[in-house]
């Protein structure tokens, strides 16, 4: 496969990085996340919890993001694929399902 050179976004533009964006270490991800947590739920949860999506778990993430006052608890947490978490990014869970509800079907 050749190597693709990596796409630069304009700042602000969807999937660019945010510049100002804290590291995942400062973010509280540290070594029990990935280590002990991330494992556990994607065991857990090893199909995409968007309900008839078929893809396996690629990521943990917040069913009410942390950045709107979700917490680390297991029961806030699910495994979705990489494409959901993706599309997803800072909505809780209700309103990503309503959101994707209303999206032609592909």
């Amino acid at each position: 496969m050749p190597f693709a050179p990596p796409v630069h976004r304009p700042p602000g533009a969807r999937g660019a990085p945010a510049e100002n964006r804290p590291s995942p270490l400062e973010r509280g991800y540290d070594w029990t996340w990935r280590t002990k947590v991330a494992p556990r739920i994607l065991a857990r949860d090893p199909i995409c919890a968007v309900p008839g999506c078929h893809r396996p778990s690629a990521h943990v993430d917040h069913k009410l993001p942390r950045s709107r006052g979700g917490s680390d608890d297991d029961d806030n947490l699910h495994g979705p694929c990489a494409p959901h978490n993706s599309q997803k990014a800072d909505r809780d869970w209700p309103t990503f399902l309503a959101w994707l509800r209303k999206q032609p079907s592909r």
